[in-house]
């Protein structure tokens, strides 16, 4: 999220929409724009998202969630345009660099815990992390 600054805001979404979401971030791995996830988790086979769990329960596709991102995503960067499907988006009033000092300001022992969140099976796509010199 940093050293860019942007605006958090909220869009409701279904869990179908999470998990067509979920699948554009699959796809997106060793790419630019690749997304970092907090509160769920997922596991990538074969370019798709599966055994997709928010906060820790399995995905209900009826379900409606409260998802948190950027105003950069929300409207459209880096290919995210399913937010702004998804619905209208209220703004928290917060940037990114504030909820993060506010963050660890509330919770200073915290330590960052990034395993498990997004997991691999089979094969790494290692093509597509690759970069040629040429």
């Amino acid at each position: 999220m940093l050293p860019f600054d942007n605006a958090i805001v909220t869009v409701p979404m279904k869990g179908w929409q999470i998990r067509e979401l979920f699948d554009f971030i699959a796809r997106r791995f060793g790419k630019h724009g690749f997304a970092q996830i907090a509160g769920a988790e997922f596991k990538v086979l074969r370019g798709r998202a599966v055994d997709i769990r928010i906060g820790g329960r399995p995905l209900d596709s009826n379900r409606s969630y409260r998802v948190a991102t950027i105003d950069f995503l929300y409207t459209g960067g880096d290919g995210y345009t399913m937010f702004e499907k998804a619905g209208p988006a209220e703004l928290s009033g917060k940037m990114t660099h504030d909820a993060a000092v506010d963050f660890l300001r509330k919770h200073p022992d915290y330590e960052l815990q990034k395993r498990g969140r997004i997991v691999w099976q089979g094969g790494m796509p290692l093509r597509d992390m690759m970069r040629s010199p040429r």
